[in-house]
């Protein structure tokens, strides 16, 4: 009796052990599995465990005290140092930023890495902030000196910084801390590159967007030469704009010259002087501006309203194409891309220039003739959103063959460890061996089951790449910004590597994001070198890993837009000249969205659209119509299960919608009648095409890569070139002027107004330049009840406001308003809009023809 109770407690025991090792084995089976599923969701990535600095960190470096920090300076007699942080000890937060050093080492031989501490979120002075490490290997033998430079992205308000020299064991053998000034985010920075700048100091006083409505100072000028010269794009963009005189430019490095050259083509402006020094200055710039002196002859000019005696530069334009030289006095402007080159015939640095009161405004006002926006001033909102970002963050699910072996082996074990071996055992009456046929059982299929893994996708990393190239009409060249997020199956440090240095960097972080840490808490590290590596620390399985980079992509071609206005259709034809075959194209005209399957490279397709007015409030409300039903979850699957479309299809085209609707959400505003008189269209064209300069691994091994790629492109329409045109409402949108009772009201960008208080609004409509005007039409998508009084229309004859008419308006001589801002008229029109009341912009429908018409 007491045998077979024995036997009895034998094979309880031998139950619950079989069971619990079932629901181990399978919990440890599945678990990945459906953890991995899980990450084509929107993944809020948390820090489990990001790595604290060691016990000597106080809570914030950026906080020290000059006590503090001369306290925790460490070989400061083994190590010496001269750090140069930006540009003169000034940067520009949210850019690039130069860093450089000259080490010498007075001790022994160090083998290791030079660090530079970046933050990217800043506590107060009782808290941490979050940063990464920036660093470079380096080798210094005993009584060396060497150069060292790297790039680094500030993206706070970080005013100390914190230089190590970290040995092999880890071990910290020299730190300093260096201060440079941030400057804020809207300022415009001068670059001046000249062998005599003290002769040029007449140049800080050059002042950009200095508006009545601003006191700041947002113009900083700074001098170069050729070690501080960048040689990189991203740092270059730091400068609005570049004075080059009496330097010789053949010492420059031909990446400082391609960089040069590139930062022109994206939309920089490069001033030169020449004069005397013509054939200095001009002899390494032939890649920008092949143009040689003859020679030199003095003569009078006019020089700030001024005659004075100059030496003047024969300069040999003939055959240079883009080039004006009917515009500017002693100087000529010639078109590179999106920038310009202002070449002046005389020398900048020396007289009569340098001595010339009010020169400093002539070279003001020939860059704003440039570009215009050099007279604004663009605040930096401090929600620093990307619109890649949550796009980069989902992942699609992957191919479900492998899943489902895997999981139909773990039910055939469960089948088989479970009733077959009881019953098995039961008739045996050998239900104690148990104990060996469990595990035995248990270890082949853990051996099956690891061997099917090892083939399952679920064994690679995974790299999610979105990127945006806005490409500028007629530009074959254009700035590419690229998103990407990696996920790994392993727990722990998780590396991105590649084989070849790329311009790969950490995420920035919203800014508007603040952590009340303990202390300092260490994100990443970064390698600048040769090769290109990112480390994250003590991240989870499929944890977000994020990062970023820009480049310059070259498009082989422009896309053509050949397109007009015949009454109330747009015409014409889009042809694709570029190296990329284009797919799920959107055409957008005012709030009309043209859908185009595909557009291969070489091909053309017909344009022969009216421009329907369908009172849609928004282009984000025409952008939804377009990709509703892959919005509609239900819909969706039902053309996934019908095979009408395939799940990647469905996950390419929802990132799709979701990309154009953020970038839509943010440009609209922009999206506008220009007084110039062209009408904007824009093309919003994708691909799946690898976007990176080279493959990424993550932790040494390949990833599953999937890329979207975003192309904006922006066209003109001349209205002036049509026969006839007809313009339906909301196309041609009008500006909003706050008018002083106007306090309490926000300008949401997307075509509405929020009052605060009861207010009044006027709205702006250019006239199209040389057109002419046949009627024009209003009407509102507002109630009625959102005013306190009628709109009204501002006739220009009588410099009175009147009632505003829904009816046409055959004859508008007497409501054209010319001011300097509208050289061709424009008309005014003014809401009365009740407190807290939300309204949309008055729209205005165009009829006429065009003065220059083409066929």
């Amino acid at each position: 009796m007491k045998i077979n109770k024995r036997e009895q407690r034998k094979r309880r025991i031998a139950a619950i052990v079989a069971i619990l090792l079932v629901i181990a084995m399978v919990l440890s089976l599945i678990a990945p599995i459906f953890s991995a599923r899980a990450m084509a969701a929107p993944a809020v990535a948390v820090d489990t465990a990001s790595t604290i600095l060691n016990d000597d960190t106080i809570q914030n470096d950026a906080a020290l005290s000059e006590k503090q920090k001369k306290e925790r300076e460490v070989g400061i007699n083994d190590f010496s140092a001269n750090i140069l942080i930006g540009f003169e000890q000034q940067f520009i937060v949210g850019k690039v930023v130069p860093v450089s050093a000259v080490m010498v080492n007075n001790s022994n031989d160090f083998k290791g890495e030079f660090q530079i501490k970046i933050y990217s979120t800043i506590g107060n002075s009782n808290n941490g902030g979050r940063y990464s490490i920036f660093y470079q290997p380096l080798e210094l033998s005993k009584g060396a000196i060497k150069q060292i430079y790297l790039s680094v992205p500030i993206q706070t308000i970080q005013k100390d910084f914190e230089i190590t020299l970290v040995n092999e064991k880890n071990q910290i053998v020299y730190r300093k801390y260096v201060s440079a000034q941030p400057l804020d985010p809207a300022t415009i920075l001068i670059g001046v590159l000249s062998e005599r700048p003290a002769d040029m100091a007449y140049l800080s006083a050059l002042h950009f967007a200095q508006q009545q409505d601003y006191t700041g100072e947002y113009t900083k000028t700074v001098y170069l030469n050729n070690e501080t010269f960048p040689s990189e794009q991203s740092v270059i963009n730091h400068f609005k704009v570049i004075v080059i005189d009496d330097f010789d430019t053949k010492s420059l490095s031909e990446k400082q010259k391609q960089a040069l050259l590139q930062w022109i083509q994206q939309g920089g402006i490069c001033v030169i002087g020449t004069g005397v020094n013509a054939s200095k200055t001009m002899s390494g710039l032939q890649n920008i501006v092949s143009i040689t002196s003859e020679s030199t002859v003095q003569k009078n000019i006019i020089l700030a309203g001024q005659s004075v005696r100059a030496d003047v530069a024969e300069l040999n334009l003939l055959g240079i194409e883009d080039i004006q030289t009917d515009i500017f006095e002693n100087a000529s402007l010639l078109a590179i891309g999106n920038g310009a080159v202002i070449l002046y015939d005389i020398s900048l640095s020396l007289e009569p220039v340098i001595s010339t009161a009010g020169f400093v405004n002539e070279i003001k006002s020939y860059c704003e003739y440039v570009d215009e926006e050099l007279m604004k001033v663009e605040y930096a909102d401090s929600y620093n959103y990307n619109p890649m970002s949550y796009i980069a963050q989902r992942f699609p699910e992957l191919k479900e063959n492998s899943i489902y072996i895997i999981l139909f082996a773990v039910i055939i074990y469960v089948i088989v460890i479970g009733p077959i071996l009881y019953i098995v055992l039961k008739r045996k009456d050998k239900r104690e061996f148990a104990w060996i046929a469990i595990p035995a059982i248990s270890a082949i299929f853990m051996l099956i089951i690891f061997v099917l893994s090892i083939n399952s996708q679920y064994k690679s990393g995974l790299i999610n790449i979105v990127s945006a190239t806005k490409i500028e009409q007629g530009q074959n060249i254009a700035k590419t910004e690229i998103y990407g997020c990696a996920k790994s199956n392993k727990k722990g440090t998780v590396v991105l590597s590649a084989e070849k240095a790329m311009n790969l960097s950490v995420a920035s972080e919203d800014r508007w994001n603040y952590y009340e840490e303990a202390k300092d808490i260490y994100l990443n590290k970064v390698l600048i070198g040769d090769k290109t590596e990112i480390t994250y620390f003590n991240k989870g399985s499929w944890n977000n890993n994020e990062f970023e980079m820009q480049t310059v992509t070259d498009m082989g071609g422009t896309v053509v837009c050949d397109v007009k206005m015949e009454g109330e259709k747009l015409v014409g034809t889009i042809t694709n000249n570029t190296n990329r075959n284009f797919k799920d194209i959107l055409f957008v005209v005012g709030k009309r969205i043209i859908k185009i399957d595909s557009l291969k490279i070489g091909e053309s397709i017909n344009i022969n659209e009216e421009i329907v007015d369908k009172q849609i409030t928004n282009l984000s409300s025409a952008v939804w119509e377009i990709f509703r039903d892959v919005y509609d979850r239900t819909k969706l699957n039902k053309k996934i299960k019908s095979g009408e479309m395939t799940r990647q299809d469905a996950y390419r085209i929802m990132r799709e919608g979701d990309l154009v609707q953020d970038y839509v959400n943010w440009n609209e505003a922009e999206m506008r009648l220009v007084n110039e008189g062209d009408m904007k269209v824009y093309l919003y064209a994708f691909d799946e095409e690898g976007i990176l300069p080279e493959p990424i691994n993550i932790n040494g091994e390949s990833a599953l890569e999937n890329t979207l790629n975003l192309y904006i492109m922006e066209y003109s329409v001349y209205l002036s070139e049509a026969e006839m045109f007809e313009i339906p409402y909301g196309v041609l949108s009008g500006i909003v002027l706050l008018e002083e009772s106007a306090d309490g009201i926000n300008d949401y960008r997307d075509n509405s107004i929020y009052a605060e208080t009861a207010s009044e609004a006027v709205w702006t409509f250019g006239i199209p330049a040389n057109t002419q005007i046949e009627s024009v039409q209003f009407r509102s998508l507002n109630d009625t009840g959102n005013f306190y009084q009628a709109p009204e229309i501002y006739n220009a004859a009588t410099e009175q406001w009147e009632a505003l008419s829904s009816d046409p308006y055959n004859d508008i001589s007497n409501y054209i308003w010319i001011t300097e801002d509208y050289p061709n008229g424009c008309i005014k029109v003014k809401y009365f809009v009740q407190k807290e009341t939300e309204v949309r912009y008055p729209e205005m429908k165009i009829k006429g023809a065009g003065q220059n018409v083409r066929n």
